[in-house]
């Protein structure tokens, strides 16, 4: 699973454009959300993420890896 991430800023409300990336199957999915909350965690930024946009058949492949791991 590979992970692009687009955002301007990671305080709650801001939105964010992800696209997950499958090499296995080829397949590369869209979606927008919003940051629910973030915070650092030593050397990094954790976050929370609320999906407001993604369609039926990528919500589909997303449960099917996540069911096949």
């Amino acid at each position: 699973l590979k992970l692009k991430i687009n955002f301007v800023s990671l305080k709650p409300g801001s939105s964010m454009e992800l696209e997950l990336y499958f090499p296995e199957k080829g397949l590369s999915i869209s979606l927008s959300g919003e940051i629910a909350w973030s915070k650092g965690v030593q050397n990094r930024m954790e976050l929370g993420l609320k999906i407001t946009e993604m369609d039926e058949e990528a919500k589909n492949e997303i449960l099917s890896w996540i069911a096949s791991k």
